[in-house]
């Protein structure tokens, strides 16, 4: 009859409870990293869309003189149930008519959407400014924790030297964008 040595039967339950514990460790850490991920690839529909907004605003503003406000088109906007507002897309078509308003500025979206989209310009007589300026905003909550996320475009009204003279706030929520000419997330929202 033949022995075994010792080290030939195999695992000892120490080494299978550590191998336990290093995998539950990793995942702690890989897991929540994962999910902020995929919440900030989401948010980049906003960013882009946004940025593609403010273009399709200005190159209306470049034929019409003025920049169109949804107020004046329709309701004013409101932020879908919460159930809508999530990690899952929503269709761009929507009850209020906004699509017919983003189409007046030769804007829309390509396919369902992580956010919904308001603009407020002087036109509503809702801004600080009395001429050219707009707030366009993408609201979300692709993390689906319940917290709403706001980015922001916001054109203000500058005299000829560039002077600040007035912007415009969100349509919802109705908080003022913290730059002017580019896309930024709304400090005090939800960031993942």
């Amino acid at each position: 009859m033949r022995h075994r040595n010792r080290s030939e039967n195999g695992f000892t339950l120490i080494e299978l409870m550590l191998t336990v514990a290093l995998i539950g460790v990793m995942s702690a850490i890989a897991i929540p990293n994962f999910i902020a991920y995929q919440a900030r690839a989401r948010q980049a529909e906003a960013y882009t869309n946004l940025d593609s907004l403010a273009r399709a605003y200005h190159g209306y503003f470049a034929e019409s003189g003025i920049y169109p406000d949804m107020g004046t088109r329709s309701a004013e906007p409101s932020l879908p149930p919460a159930p809508l507002l999530g990690s899952k897309k929503m269709s761009w078509t929507n009850p209020q008519d906004t699509q017919d308003f983003f189409d007046i500025v030769g804007w829309g979206s390509e396919g369902d959407v992580y956010y919904t989209y308001d603009v407020v310009s002087a036109e509503s007589g809702a801004c600080t400014c009395t001429g050219a300026c707009f707030t366009a905003t993408a609201h979300g909550d692709v993390d689906a924790d319940g917290g709403w996320s706001a980015l922001m475009y916001a054109k203000p009204q500058t005299d000829a030297a560039g002077a600040y003279l007035g912007e415009c706030p969100s349509a919802i929520g109705g908080y003022f964008a913290p730059k002017y000419g580019e896309v930024v997330w709304r400090p005090g929202m939800d960031r993942f």
